[in-house]
């Protein structure tokens, strides 16, 4: 259904009604029940009649946002579904793909749920309608507790950012099981752990499409060409993205040209599986899923543009990636990224060890044991790089070839308890500790998610409280 086809307007209704519901339905399923419930306390629940079609009015407003947002997920579901149908007839295996059967539980459950809040917004403004001109008491009360009802289930509602069509659309969907130790290609490989499943076939097909238009280095295309080129081509959006004021389209073009063939960037722009357009967004979706990576770039650019002397002059450059704050006992990623800068190792890889100690994790230590790319002739002259400068050194040049020739290990931790830690990671070389780094990360307690998972429940049961003590003959 929208696997690779161009954008035409039923995906462009789709992807507003999307937004909508994320910026602005969203935000009124949450408030508009507590505004409710708010001004009928403050009228001790006997608001006057030139407010009662004011409260009317925001009432339907309510049902009828909530309406849009369950017409989104069903329009998500129904995406879903045509893709997969349209993978089925291209022969695709889709039933093996890791996270296909987990994605497509979580949309079914947010389309119920949205169904059930959409339910319970029109019943309660029809009770609330009902009980005014009809003088029904007990449908007045029927219709606050089914308000706060539909507020506890809105609270424990997630909308994805993007569209579910969209690269990287239903990301917030899959949780992977398992994570690379070793990045030897920083976007290729990460974005081959944190994909959902639908995303992933996309970004499978776009390598097939990049492999025929890339520019062998020597003389036919290898793997090696094909990761440099899809490297390149990542990291110049990002940088796109990161830097919009600096970084031209004309920069992007030159500097992709160098390994693609000049004729078909055009179409690599708007290539069907991941134009440049959705390239950049899935980059801002892998920035939420995995900042590690994201970190690691920004710091080399700075690496690059305020301390070159001392990158240069390192023998073996390391860098250590982590979050400086952790909320709730979750899983987060610590990277370690090695480039290999001595000469000794210009023509061969070079052994080490990277080994991590984190009390008060888990695991407490981790080793790897990796070989890291050969320097081969990677030499930066310049004792300054601007960021760009056509037919000289600069950063839009050298930062890529650093990430292909560097490695990085991400050792995924999960916190035992809070506080404040600190982990050491040290790279040893032929049994001796040559680099180490320590590490300072808070981890706090999640308040705002346990505040809006008890704010959820306790809506629910307020609700419930309401009909028990109100409409029920034992009520008081």
């Amino acid at each position: 259904m929208f696997v690779g086809r161009e954008e035409g307007i039923e995906l462009k209704i789709v992807k507003y009604l999307h937004y909508y519901s994320y910026y602005i339905a969203q935000s009124v399923i949450l408030i508009v029940p507590l505004l409710i419930a708010g001004t009928l306390i403050y009228w001790n629940f006997n608001p006057p009649s030139e407010m009662i079609n004011l409260l009317l009015n925001i009432w339907l407003f309510l049902a009828i946002n909530a309406l849009i947002i369950m017409l989104t997920t069903i329009l998500m579901y129904l995406s879903f579904k045509g893709d997969l149908r349209y993978l089925k007839r291209k022969g695709k295996p889709i039933e093996s793909l890791k996270g296909m059967e987990q994605v497509g539980s979580t949309i079914l459950t947010k389309t119920i749920s949205t169904f059930l809040i959409t339910f319970l917004a029109f019943v309660s403004f029809v009770t609330f309608y009902v009980s005014i001109y009809w003088n029904l008491v007990p449908f007045f009360y029927a219709s606050i507790s089914l308000v706060l009802i539909t507020f506890g289930l809105a609270i424990l509602l997630r909308i994805p950012k993007t569209p579910s069509f969209m690269p990287g659309g239903l990301m917030e969907f899959y949780t992977p099981r398992e994570y690379p130790l070793i990045l030897d290609n920083l976007f290729m490989d990460t974005l081959e752990a944190f994909l959902d499943p639908i995303s992933w076939i996309k970004y499978d097909d776009y390598k097939q499409d990049l492999e025929k238009i890339v520019l062998p280095k020597n003389g036919e295309v290898t793997r090696t060409d094909i990761e440099r080129a899809f490297e390149k081509i990542m990291l110049l959006n990002y940088m796109k993205v990161r830097m919009p004021g600096i970084i031209t389209d004309d920069i992007v073009r030159d500097e992709i040209i160098e390994v693609i063939d000049e004729k078909y960037y055009n179409y690599l722009v708007k290539n069907p599986y991941l134009s440049f357009k959705n390239i950049r967004l899935l980059l801002k979706s892998l920035q939420s899923r995995a900042p590690e990576i994201v970190t690691l770039v920004d710091r080399l650019y700075l690496v690059l543009l305020d301390n070159l002397e001392e990158f240069k002059n390192t023998d073996l450059f390391v860098d250590v990636t982590a979050p400086r704050l952790v909320k709730g006992l979750c899983r987060f990623g610590l990277l370690v990224f090695l480039f290999n800068n001595s000469d000794e190792f210009k023509d061969k890889r070079r052994p080490v060890t990277v080994r991590c100690v984190a009390q008060g994790f888990y695991p407490e230590v981790s080793e790897i044991h990796i070989t890291l790319d050969p320097k081969e002739n990677f030499e930066i002259k310049a004792d300054k790089l601007p960021i760009f400068s056509e037919g000289e050194e600069d950063i839009v040049g050298t930062l890529p070839k650093v990430l292909q020739i560097g490695d990085a290990v991400w050792f995924s931790l999960v916190p035992i308890d809070y506080g404040k830690k600190v982990i050491r990671v040290e790279v040893a070389e032929n049994g001796e500790v040559v680099q180490g780094r320590s590490v300072v990360i808070i981890v706090k307690r999640d308040i705002s998610g346990l505040l809006r998972n008890l704010s959820g429940g306790g809506s629910i049961i307020g609700g419930l409280g309401t009909v028990l003590t109100k409409i029920l003959p034992f009520g008081i």
